[in-house]
């Protein structure tokens, strides 16, 4: 195994202060979970997920944990 593979295994999601999952459906549905800190682009992970409250046929966008859909990523600052 790589150092940065050992580095990625130690990461332990919602570590990092105000990160929060969030789930980004492709157009093609596949699901990925994301654990990131609204508003930054830093201290991100993230992995294709069968876990997720949106139900069998969620559509392309981003949710937040409950399920509930987003006008964007959430790592874009919004006014």
């Amino acid at each position: 195994m790589s150092n940065i593979e050992d580095k990625m295994n130690e990461f332990i999601p919602g570590i990092v202060e105000d990160q929060r999952r969030f789930y980004q459906v492709a157009s093609d549905g596949s699901v990925t979970g994301w654990w990131l800190v609204p508003n930054r682009y830093t201290s991100t992970i993230s992995g294709p997920t069968d876990d997720h409250p949106l139900g069998n046929t969620p559509r392309p966008g981003w949710y937040d944990e409950t399920g509930t859909p987003l006008p964007c990523d959430p790592r874009e600052k919004t006014r």
